[in-house]
């Protein structure tokens, strides 16, 4: 069965190319430009994961994950932290746990392997 992502990035291009990437790969992805789109988005589905820039217009990355919190998505949708920033990566390392963060300029390969894990660990996890 071919694995959901949902892609949230203010930037359209980064957007675009994270989509090839997870597309390649044989994954089905789902975006959004911000993180209210994104609760329009799991509103009409179910994404295994959701990939995740931390710095957006609205809701920054760090509002989204404890909002997710509050309407227990998380931790049953595994997120994987997007950012340039080490301050926010500290942060998100510490939310979120190292696995979960990477830092930008992403390399695909690593990218690609971390989607994988992540989906593989919560598909246990509700096996349990």
């Amino acid at each position: 069965m071919t694995k959901k992502v949902l892609v949230v990035d203010d930037e359209e291009d980064v957007r675009g190319l994270l989509a090839a990437i997870l597309k390649e790969h044989c994954y089905e992805v789902v975006m959004a430009a911000n993180p209210l789109e994104a609760f329009d988005r799991l509103q009409e589905e179910r994404p295994d994961m959701i990939v995740l820039d931390i710095m957006m217009p609205y809701m920054e990355g760090h509002t989204f994950i404890e909002e997710l919190e509050a309407r227990d998505l998380w931790p049953q949708i595994p997120v994987l932290v997007l950012t340039a920033s080490h301050i926010d990566y500290n942060f998100a390392q510490r939310k979120l746990g190292a696995q979960h963060c990477m830092l930008k300029p992403l390399e695909v390969d690593e990218f690609v392997q971390r989607i994988h894990v992540l989906i593989g660990k919560a598909q246990t996890r509700g096996k349990k």
